[in-house]
């Protein structure tokens, strides 16, 4: 048994509005996610973990783990 969608049941469905507060950051191909709007609860998921801190300090590990990546 086949069921049929029309695509006007999908639009909507990836599209994730921002809550009041949150903030997104995009830095080398990654999203920094803020939901609380304090300054240092942001977040990120790195290759399956996450990481959490101030954007500088997220940001300095980033670098840290693609420069490492690029030498391999």
């Amino acid at each position: 048994m086949k069921a049929f969608m029309p695509p006007e049941k999908f639009e909507g469905l990836n599209a994730q509005p921002q809550q009041a507060g949150q903030k997104v950051e995009e830095y080398r191909g990654f999203k920094l996610v803020n939901d609380s709007g304090n300054p240092n609860e942001w977040y990120v998921i790195l290759r399956g973990r996450l990481l959490k801190g101030s954007p500088a300090a997220i940001k300095k590990h980033l670098d840290a783990v693609i420069e490492k990546l690029k030498q391999k």
